[in-house]
């Protein structure tokens, strides 16, 4: 029997998610490498499939984590929001502008 995490089985069916996936942190208290790199995978895979990544409420370790691994200047510290209602803000920014270019390039 074959064990997949959570992002692995998240990245497989990505056609089917929406453009801007938010990921709550605030129950994550400590991260390492492993978690980091299974991040990283994510957020390649969603960039590849044009799509976005949003870190909601990151904690004081992931966050180190996730900057000494060099992720954080990966995913642009404008998607790391302190809570939920920053991220949907962000997400909102983002298809709005995304909308707007299509309609450009549309037209």
């Amino acid at each position: 029997m074959e064990h997949r995490s959570a992002i692995e089985e998240f990245i497989r069916d990505v056609d089917n998610r929406p453009k801007v996936v938010i990921l709550r942190f605030r129950k994550i208290i400590a991260m390492d490498a492993t978690g980091v790199q299974a991040l990283a995978r994510l957020h390649q895979h969603l960039r590849k499939h044009r799509k976005w990544l949003v870190l909601a409420g990151v904690l004081a370790q992931p966050l180190e984590v996730m900057t000494k691994s060099g992720f954080l200047e990966q995913l642009g510290e404008e998607n790391l929001c302190a809570d939920i209602d920053m991220a949907l803000a962000r997400a909102n920014f983002i298809l709005s502008n995304s909308t707007r270019k299509m309609a450009a390039f549309a037209g």
